[in-house]
């Protein structure tokens, strides 16, 4: 959290908390970095448990709490930057990440659909580097390169079919062509 703290807020002046509506922004790339994040620290936080011998369902409760917790903390972060403001939807996003996980432990004690994530450079950056980013913080700011995917392990989702369990199938969402959070009219 210091790492982000540094990286995205250090810039930005600082105003008394306050919350921003900001679901009509970034074509809803942001609210899939928030799912895609709570997904991956719960189940990271659920393995560690695990790894020391905690119960399964118990270690995947504990981890989606925690990654809850963890991920709120960053719209503690937006809601005093002047920048930013506290989000409801991403804290739904948060939620939907966590219980997409929990979710899939829960029912088959296992996880079988995994978002992942890439990233591809677009010429969008140098416009706005200040928006977008530049060098490695441009992963994280420059929506117009990432994708989110649902990547389904169809051998374990379909057990007893001859599908090759190298192969998952994968649907992505991504958006291009934004210089500035909400499309000019």
């Amino acid at each position: 959290m210091i790492v982000l703290a540094n990286a995205w807020y250090d810039d930005a002046p600082k105003e008394s908390f306050h919350f921003f509506n900001d679901a009509p922004e970034w074509k809803q790339m942001d609210k899939m970095g928030h799912f895609f994040s709570a997904f991956h620290v719960a189940d990271n936080a659920s393995l560690v448990l695990r790894s020391s011998n905690v119960r399964a369902n118990k270690s995947d409760v504990i981890g989606a709490i925690t990654s809850m917790a963890i991920l709120s903390s960053i719209e503690v972060f937006d809601g005093y930057s002047a920048a930013y403001g506290a989000s409801a939807t991403d804290l739904a996003a948060n939620a939907a990440g966590n219980l997409f996980f929990l979710g899939q432990s829960l029912a088959w004690n296992d996880v079988r659909i995994h978002p992942k994530f890439s990233f591809h450079r677009t010429g969008l950056a140098k416009d706005r580097p200040d928006v977008l980013g530049s060098g490695a913080s441009e992963i994280l700011k420059n929506y117009n390169g990432q994708t989110i995917w649902l990547s389904a392990d169809v051998a374990k989702v379909m057990p007893g079919t001859a599908w090759p369990k190298w192969l998952e199938v994968s649907g992505g969402y991504g958006a291009e062509d934004m210089l500035f959070a909400r499309d000019r009219q």
